[in-house]
């Protein structure tokens, strides 16, 4: 049986979490439960009576050092992935690594907020920016980590000790970027730890002009280049042999014209559209993103870094919640038979979280006749 109550969703706390006296764990669990769909902070405190305002809960936040929320988080969501792995036979993981902008208002008064403004975003005069690595395999679609872009931030150096750490969970079958990674210093750590990568790479200069003019149309092609990267702090110049794949002129499905494609990455394909379509795997985690900002994104004007991180983090902690809940309890409890069965839309997952969480607390309350037959149908509670 599943239990999506107060003590299901703690058992995915890290032990730093599990240290806060229970009854403001449980207040700001609540609140921010109510907070996480269309309404502010401040209002949510309102209706539940649990706090005076969104200030008290937003100075809590702020006692966390950036790091500390981040390897906060981290540990919770490899908790999640090694809770959701027992009932799925998946062998290997396919990660998604991407750069989450989340639109900023005001004045550029803080080191942490970025001037790019996110595509199709009005009004906004600049981002913060989160490096996300999602698992994308089918069935298993959770957010593993999220971190704050800072000044000192070092993704080449970053991203492979956070997949050293999610590959002692289970192997990864293959790493997939866009072409805001184009680093040579990236590249050379996945190689140097024989992980499985395809980054769609910038045609930054002419080098690369030269080897689709000896290329036909609809051709693939693999080559080694000898590339020169500075380490720091070890102060010395490396060369190694960069593998790239180079795609000329070929036309991938509903395309109206044909495309030069540019990957560096170490994996082989037999056609030249399994490697395509594989790199496009990657489009699943900007799906993931709408969500987390339609459905579970609390709102809040704060500037302040750890608030915001703290924000987005939550809002992927309710986001892995409900992936969990969709499928084990459509799982066990719901026929097989796809056809037959129903969903259970992250609005639906809301409220039923509300009400599980506001009955615990006899807190009064008025939901749609269905949201109470789904709690009572699945015995969740």
């Amino acid at each position: 049986m599943v239990n999506l109550n107060l003590k299901t969703i703690k058992r995915f706390l890290s032990p730093e979490i599990k240290k806060e006296k229970k009854s403001v764990l449980n207040k700001v669990l609540l609140v921010l439960s109510n907070a996480s769909q269309d309404i502010a902070v401040n209002q949510a405190c309102k209706k539940t009576e649990l706090y005076a305002c969104s200030k008290e809960i937003l100075n809590e936040f702020k006692k966390y050092s950036l790091i500390e929320i981040e390897l906060l988080f981290f540990q919770m969501f490899i908790s999640m992935l090694k809770f959701y792995l027992k009932s799925l036979d998946i062998r290997a993981l396919k990660l998604a690594i991407d750069i989450t902008k989340v639109p900023y208002y005001g004045k550029l008064d803080n080191p942490f907020i970025s001037s790019v403004i996110p595509d199709g975003v009005h009004g906004a005069t600049g981002s913060y920016q989160y490096l996300t690595i999602s698992c994308i395999n089918t069935n298993c679609k959770l957010i593993l980590g999220n971190f704050l872009v800072r000044p000192e931030t070092n993704i080449a150096e970053l991203i492979p000790k956070v997949l050293d750490e999610i590959s002692k969970i289970k192997p990864i079958k293959i790493v997939l970027l866009d072409r805001g990674f184009t680093d040579l210093k990236l590249a050379y750590n996945l190689l140097k730890r024989k992980l499985k990568f395809i980054i769609f790479w910038r045609k930054n200069g002419t080098w690369h002009e030269k080897i689709y003019d000896l290329m036909k149309n609809e051709e693939i092609k693999y080559v080694e280049l000898e590339r020169e990267i500075y380490l720091w702090p070890e102060l010395q110049t490396i060369k190694f042999q960069c593998p790239f794949i180079f795609v000329k002129k070929y036309k991938y499905e509903k395309d109206t014209k044909a495309y030069d494609w540019l990957f560096c990455s170490n994996a082989h394909f037999d056609e030249i559209g399994h490697c395509i379509a594989s790199y496009k795997e990657r489009w699943g985690i900007e799906t993931i993103f709408r969500v987390i900002k339609q459905e579970f994104m609390i709102k809040t004007t704060s500037k302040h870094q750890s608030v915001r991180l703290f924000e987005i983090c939550f809002a992927m902690f309710f986001y892995n919640l409900w992936q969990c809940a969709r499928f084990l309890i459509l799982l066990k409890f719901l026929p097989n038979d796809k056809k037959k069965r129903g969903e259970i839309c992250a609005n639906m997952f809301m409220e039923t979280l509300r009400f599980a969480l506001k009955e615990k607390y006899n807190l009064k309350c008025e939901y749609e006749k269905e949201i109470i037959d789904f709690i009572w149908s699945t015995n969740l509670f």
